[in-house]
């Protein structure tokens, strides 16, 4: 069983590296500091051995011009040799010097410029700390809640007595709008409907996908980050809507179903007439075809729905992408492709006199028939999905999920370190070369006559 990783530590690793960083580059930044001072004294020292040496060669010099014997200028002339020498030496000390200076004060000003970097990332890096330890707070919370009063609500969304509801508000209605067929009519329009509403939903996820698919391209990490991050979004959020609206939900649901079953049959007149036309439907079979075809609208929404969470992201990172030549959707392909089929077939049952026996019957429905119909398909399909939500599983998706968050972040930080490291030895050898370039003239000088 592989073991959770919470966000909140990786979170403080990260604090806790950037700490370490900076301390080192501080101390380094301090030692730097020393050395410079000991360089700057160096290069005083060599400029005053200089100013020394020349003032000694301008003595010599003149004694030479007032030297009248050979023997006597031949003694000056060895001793402005020894003087030269010692010049050369001394400038080749001063220019080395000088150079370990210049490079010293370069590494300095990086490293000021480092530690100001880092200091900024630790403080975004405690913002975020401070932010996954909230989250984490908050997240055991709704582990409480969904290990008590949601696993609770479950049960009782599953039990015999709510069961009992459901069915009493299917009933109910049936007999405000003309049998159970028609409720299957109903029902379907109404699942169509719910389909096209979240397939908006779904198109957002697929285009998520596709972005990331993009990024891949240029930075596999980051698009892991990303997708990491989002599949942690939706797994946290599912967790809290849940702790936090799953039992009220049952008791609202409650409500709504005894509402639709309290709700009084509309008068003989109107009863009458709906029953008429729900007859007349239902036996020519125009209900039916009504029902199908949204059963198979709804089929189509979800086989291309399908089809293109695998095709869009191949298509947004490569523009000559062909989903009739991709082997590997085929089966999405086919299904598509079937679903169509059956749409179209379905589309064609719905004769001009079916859609007008429907059309018949949905008219003589009142005006508040359908949206308490619809509210009733509401709460259902809630009491649905309470009733089936596996709170182990739910909880495990949320632990998985902040496991491969907390490894993408782990390995985008280690990246991006790597990336720092590079960027800097760049500039320091950017700045090298410019510094060297800046002087080459004397550097080649030095090196031809032999200071070297």
């Amino acid at each position: 069983m592989t073991q959770t990783v919470a966000l909140k530590d990786v979170r403080a690793e990260q604090v806790a590296q950037l700490k370490a960083a900076i301390d080192a580059a501080a101390a380094l930044s301090k030692q730097v500091t020393a050395d410079q001072s000991a360089a700057q004294q160096a290069v005083k020292a060599d400029e005053a051995v200089l100013a020394q040496l020349g003032a000694g060669a301008s003595a010599l010099h003149g004694q030479f011009a007032n030297a009248t014997m050979k023997v006597d200028q031949h003694a000056i002339e060895l001793q402005l040799y020894a003087n030269l020498a010692e010049q050369r030496d001394a400038q080749i000390k001063l220019d080395a010097d000088q150079d370990e200076l210049a490079g010293l004060t370069q590494q300095s000003q990086s490293l000021a410029g480092q530690i100001t970097a880092l200091q900024a990332a630790l403080a975004q890096a405690n913002a975020d700390l401070s932010a996954a330890r909230q989250q984490d707070a908050a997240a055991a919370n709704d582990r409480t809640a969904l290990t008590t009063s949601v696993a609770a609500a479950v049960q009782e969304a599953g039990s015999a007595e709510v069961t009992a509801l459901a069915t009493g508000a299917s009933d109910a209605l049936a007999k405000l709008v003309g049998g159970a067929n028609m409720v299957g009519v109903l029902r379907a329009r109404y699942d169509h409907a719910q389909l096209i509403i979240g397939d908006k939903q779904r198109a957002v996820a697929r285009a998520q996908l596709a972005t990331v698919a993009v990024t891949q391209l240029t930075s596999p990490s980051a698009a892991a980050a990303a997708t990491a991050a989002a599949r942690y979004d939706d797994a946290d959020q599912s967790v809290h809507r849940w702790a936090t609206e799953g039992p009220g939900r049952l008791a609202a649901a409650r409500q709504a179903l005894a509402q639709t079953m309290g709700t009084a049959v509309f008068s003989p007149p109107v009863s009458t007439d709906i029953s008429d036309r729900a007859k007349a439907a239902t036996d020519s079979g125009a209900a039916a075809a009504d029902q199908a075809f949204h059963v198979a609208a709804a089929a189509a929404i979800t086989a291309h729905a399908e089809l293109d969470a695998v095709t869009e992201p191949k298509a947004a990172a490569d523009p000559g992408y062909d989903p009739a030549n991709d082997d590997t959707v085929k089966a999405q392909r086919d299904a598509a492709a079937a679903a169509d089929q059956a749409l179209t077939a379905a589309d064609a049952a719905r004769t001009p006199d079916a859609k007008q026996k429907t059309t018949e019957w949905d008219l003589s429905l009142p005006p508040d028939a359908v949206p308490l119909a619809i509210a009733t398909f509401d709460v259902q399909s809630q009491i649905a999905v309470l009733a089936a939500l596996d709170v182990t599983a739910l909880l495990a998706t949320l632990d998985a999920a902040e496991t491969t968050y907390a490894g993408a972040l782990r390995d985008q930080a280690a990246n991006s370190t790597l990336q720092q490291t590079a960027a800097v030895s760049q500039a320091s050898r950017q700045a090298d070369a410019a510094r060297y370039a800046a002087q080459a003239d004397q550097r080649v000088l030095a090196v031809v006559r032999g200071d070297l």
